[in-house]
């Protein structure tokens, strides 16, 4: 086996963690709205820029002279770079202006600041306020009541994926029932009534029973979930079925 033949094989296989992982970051982004923690994309950044380093020795080694093949498989590499990493990139480099800008140890009392978002959202800057509670999230991570925040106003820009992915992310953190029962509520009624996905909105409901089933509010949710049970998608006309809310809600 030559030495170009053996550099091509390796140049192969290390494509495939490259954009494996690199699919699978963007499909936990955009498609499952889950949150990347920034320590995993800084080593996976650095990863990156290890690859290529290897990748172009390698390319270099099995290809010989540098010719106008190589120049293009060089611009092929950084275009799949960009398209699979970019928003990794801008993920790190925003997260770092933001902890600049507000540094988590200058946040007084450890608790979230709204103002300037409530006063934005007042105006009806809504992209803006967006924006003001994305900084927060980024601050407190942990802190449910900004995830419900940014539900909300998810909700009144009709993002409704993002608001349901956004309500998931606070009631996996929030610790108090009442604000815990309102945002069930609201993704309860996500689910069912603008994504069209019932035995989600039962889950949710259930997530709440199983969680603060010995909660004075626990009844109310438990004849919600039960009401939504008893509901029967009538058969329309095309074959497909329709789910009708129930007539009444917590």
């Amino acid at each position: 086996m030559t030495m170009a033949t053996l550099a091509f094989g390796i140049s192969i296989l290390l494509m495939v963690p490259f954009f494996g992982w690199g699919v699978h970051t963007l499909r936990e982004r955009y498609l499952l709205h889950h949150d990347i923690p920034l320590r995993v994309e800084v080593y996976s950044l650095l990863g990156v820029i290890g690859f290529l380093s290897v990748q172009l020795w390698l390319i270099r080694v099995w290809m010989g002279e540098v010719g106008a093949f190589f120049a293009f498989t060089v611009l092929a590499l950084a275009a799949a770079s960009t398209a699979l990493y970019g928003p990794m990139l801008v993920s790190v480099i925003s997260q770092e202006i933001v902890n600049l800008m507000h540094p988590p140890h200058d946040a007084r009392d450890d608790m979230p600041n709204y103002n300037l978002a409530e006063g934005l959202e007042t105006r009806g800057d809504l992209d803006g306020a967006l924006r003001e509670y994305m900084v927060m999230a980024r601050i407190f991570p942990k802190d449910g009541e900004t995830a419900f925040r940014v539900g909300h106003l998810l909700c009144e820009m009709q993002r409704w994926e993002e608001a349901a992915a956004s309500f998931e992310r606070g009631l996996q953190q929030a610790g108090d029932t009442e604000k815990s029962l309102l945002a069930t509520n609201r993704l309860s009624d996500l689910y069912r009534e603008r994504l069209g996905r019932p035995d989600e909105a039962a889950a949710t409901l259930q997530a709440f029973l199983d969680r603060f089933g010995n909660s004075p509010r626990a009844e109310l949710v438990a004849r919600k979930l039960e009401r939504l049970q008893r509901v029967v998608p009538p058969t329309s006309g095309n074959g497909s079925t329709t789910v009708q809310p129930p007539a009444n809600s917590v």
